[in-house]
């Protein structure tokens, strides 16, 4: 075996012949002594190897190799895949064994770093011979096996095994995995050719996704792994959540977490982001809109592939001050000092191999240079839910997400307007007609920022400050885009001037504005309710004084709504009874024939003869014909209910 240094850095060893497990274990607790107690390797190690279970130890296999931090999330399947398919067969020769060896090590080392996309009629004279070997050898049957081998524990189970191990979705993760590394990965796997040894990607067969819609199947009925998803929090516990997230959660957590938090979670509630979509979003993507609220863009959001994809989505106020997001920001910024918020131009939010994050922070940050880590804020959520709150099943960031869609879907807002909220990748963006449609529905995502506003309403905040005044009374505001910093002073001035919301502002902010308005005077800001409206074609946010009445423009509207409705419904009805009247003539042909080939003979007794006999019946054009026939008579005969009983 390799020394510990080789090990680290990822690189292979060579086949390494262990005698037996008690030669592995020795081998590894050397491997352990040499790494160090507090080595990030080993520690990684150690986790890939729990997370993945006996799939990583390969000494079964015949070949050990060491994990390191760099290593690909994608390489971890692959290897356990290959060796798995590799691994020692019974009464084997010493020179299969070598050979063996020697194709998984190559395997190993070239999917390590390599991947390779071919044409379907492209010879493999140009491509290394590991190309060659995943295209020939590498059959659905074996990833079937490898993944009942993950999910059962067992690479045949009987039927009264269940898949306890593994979830469904660890499955699909794995063949997405393996997937990659197909060097046809783009065609379907056809059985046929190949003259019958097949050929394609294996993962795309029918055999590999049977095997996981049975597994599905077993979890359904609760014979399957347990789940280990995050729930969605509801809305009440969301907002004791934000409620707590303004304390001093962790003994040494920084002063800056009291604002810093709230306002990210809020931020992520009201946009139905992901957490990674919050901590990449950056100083210059906040602006002021023309109802004097703010509009975010997302631009490092995940789903990201196209210029239409990114579009400026609206925040707005919320008349409970605890789940204000324009509050919490404003509360934030004022915590921060003069040029702590200035936007960092060499930033890099790419992740790489040495950085999952970026090194320079966005708009949530502790200082200058100071970022706050997408671990810490999960940690600092978990702390929350488990030991403060006490919150049952299991949370995670994710769960904040999932709580903004189904707070969305309480509310009747359609599934489209949802998906834009949370930038999903909607299904109808691969149609044709998608070329001539608009990508972002302003009105949708109106709809969906009044709904996550809250219960008690949406409002905005007005003041008689102006730009110097709130430079003066937020100094980081100043490297944010032109107008935002008149929005947050105006927040921050009503929520000083009222007693319940003021306790949401930090101690630097409340006696920035209690100086200036000791030497300048009071100044003045005012907070209205406002409601969403649609006028025809466009949609408003104006104040809600309550005499806002439905107006006829609204009504044509709802109804032209439903009149549209109905005439797709019309349409869709047309086109069902196509389909029904297709249908039918291939059944009356069927019938037809059946009719056609139908010579009935019938056995009677004639009530004026004594003896019996048996007659051809006429042709009938119909089954119905005949049935009429054997119920009233015809033709002089009788009805079954005047036949004689004898």
């Amino acid at each position: 075996m390799a020394d510990a240094s080789q090990q680290g850095n990822g690189t292979a060893s060579g086949p390494t012949g262990f005698a037996c497990k008690t030669d592995l274990c020795l081998q590894i607790r050397k491997l352990k002594t040499a790494l160090g107690k507090n080595c990030a390797e080993r520690k990684h190690y150690w986790k890939r190897r729990t997370s993945f279970g006996r799939h990583q130890i390969h000494d079964i296999f015949g070949f050990f190799k060491m994990t390191t931090v760099s290593e690909k999330v994608y390489y971890c399947s692959m290897r356990s895949f290959l060796n798995y398919k590799y691994q020692p067969v019974l009464n084997e020769s010493e020179s299969e064994e070598q050979a063996r060896r020697a194709k998984l090590e190559m395997l190993l080392n070239y999917c390590y770093d390599n991947f390779v996309r071919i044409g379907e009629s492209e010879s493999f004279a140009d491509f290394p011979e590991p190309v060659e070997i995943l295209v020939n050898e590498i059959k659905p049957i074996d990833i079937c096996r490898w993944l009942k081998d993950i999910a059962y524990h067992n690479s045949d189970p009987s039927p009264s095994d269940r898949p306890v191990y593994a979830r469904s979705s660890t499955l699909l993760c794995h063949k997405r995995n393996v997937s990659f590394y197909m060097p046809l990965a783009d065609v379907p796997w056809d059985v046929t050719a190949n003259n019958g040894r097949g050929k394609g990607n294996p993962t795309r067969s029918r055999l590999v996704n049977k095997t996981i819609d049975k597994v599905v199947q077993h979890e359904i009925k609760g014979n399957g792994a347990p789940a280990r998803d995050a729930r969605a929090l509801e809305f009440e516990e969301f907002k004791e959540v934000v409620r707590v997230a303004r304390t001093k959660v962790l003994k040494r957590s920084k002063y800056i977490y009291k604002y810093m938090h709230p306002a990210l979670l809020l931020t992520q509630f009201q946009l139905t982001a992901r957490t990674d979509d919050v901590v990449l979003f950056d100083v210059d993507e906040l602006r002021r809109n023309k109802w004097n609220l703010l509009d975010i863009k997302l631009c490092a959001s995940k789903n990201m592939y196209k210029r239409e994809d990114s579009f400026w989505q609206t925040i707005t106020g919320s008349m409970d001050s605890t789940l204000c997001c324009i509050i919490a920001l404003a509360a934030y910024v004022g915590a921060l000092k003069e040029n702590e918020l200035k936007k960092h131009d060499d930033r890099v939010i790419e992740k790489s191999i040495s950085f999952k994050e970026p090194a320079l922070p966005g708009f949530f940050r502790f200082t200058l240079k100071n970022r706050c880590t997408k671990s810490s804020l999960s940690r600092r959520l978990r702390f929350i839910c488990k030991n403060t709150l006490d919150l049952p099943g299991r949370t995670s960031t994710h769960s904040v997400r999932k709580g903004s869609c189904q707070e969305m879907q309480m509310n009747n807002c359609t599934r489209e307007v949802s998906e834009q909220r949370g930038r999903w990748v909607q299904a109808n963006t691969r149609k044709a007609a998608n070329v001539y449609h608009k990508e972002f529905m302003r009105r949708g995502d109106l709809e969906a920022a009044t709904v996550l506003a809250g219960p008690q309403g949406t409002c905005r905040y007005t003041s008689n400050a102006t730009i110097e005044i709130a430079h003066n009374l937020l100094p980081a505001a100043a490297d944010l885009l032109l107008g935002v910093e008149l929005v947050l002073c105006s927040a921050a001035v009503w929520a000083y001037h009222n007693d319940d919301a003021k306790s949401l502002l930090p101690e630097q902010l409340v006696d920035r504005i209690k100086n200036y308005e000791s030497i300048h005077g009071p100044l003045e800001a005012a907070r209205e309710k406002t409601i969403l409206v649609h006028h025809g074609k466009e949609s408003k946010i104006i104040p809600d004084d309550g005499t806002v009445e439905v107006t006829s423009a609204s009504h044509n509207e709802d109804v032209s709504k439903v009149y549209t409705e109905f005439k797709l419904f019309k349409r869709k009805y047309e086109a069902d009874e196509k389909v029904r009247e297709k249908r039918h003539k291939v059944v009356m042909n069927k019938l037809k024939t059946i009719h056609e080939s139908y010579r009935g003979i019938a056995t009677y007794t004639p009530r004026a003869r004594k003896t019996t006999g048996s007659a051809l019946l006429p042709k009938f054009s119909s089954l119905h014909q005949l049935w009429e026939a054997f119920q009233y008579g015809r033709d002089g005969n009788k009805n079954r209910n005047k036949r004689s009983q004898a």
